[in-house]
């Protein structure tokens, strides 16, 4: 199996998007960001696995229906498809995907789309971490960072 860790905020929403209180959702995705994301998921077959804020805070439900309001459904997502740390209050990304990985052997491939630095992962597979620098400010996931997951996750040597 392939995975695609995915962080929001930088990634599929940044700070153009629409930031609502009292409609259904409390903030909206970059379309294009979130057509970027579903291209990974075709031509790779890869699942995704949420290791963003967004877990710590919103139900599994409210997540699957902030997905599906853009096409991404749950059988996009891998079965334990919700990354958290151990230790909730620390939010330890790094510390997160570890264990997650651990838990999963069966995973063959993995990226890591993320906005900001992680330090300290430890898994022997050496997933690649795709960096969206400054994903906040200039737009989320672009072209660029999309085909260079595509190309980690089909690699064959």
């Amino acid at each position: 199996m392939k995975i695609v860790f995915l962080d929001m905020d930088g990634v599929l929403v940044h700070h153009r998007c629409k930031h609502r209180m009292s409609e259904s959702f409390i903030t909206d995705g970059d379309l294009s960001c979130v057509e970027r994301l579903k291209r990974i998921l075709r031509e790779t077959g890869a699942k995704i696995v949420l290791h963003s804020t967004w877990a710590y805070v919103d139900s599994r439900d409210y997540l699957l229906d902030w997905f599906q309001q853009y096409g991404i459904y749950e059988k996009d997502f891998a079965p334990d498809w919700i990354c958290t740390s151990t230790d909730k209050s620390k939010r330890d990304k790094p510390e997160a995907i570890d264990t997650w990985l651990k838990n999963h052997r069966d995973i063959d491939k993995y990226i890591i789309l993320e906005d900001e630095q992680l330090y300290g992962l430890t898994d022997p597979r050496r997933g690649k971490v795709i960096l969206i620098v400054s994903g906040w400010i200039r737009g989320g996931i672009q072209d660029v960072h999309a085909d260079a997951a595509i190309k980690c996750l089909t690699y064959r040597p």
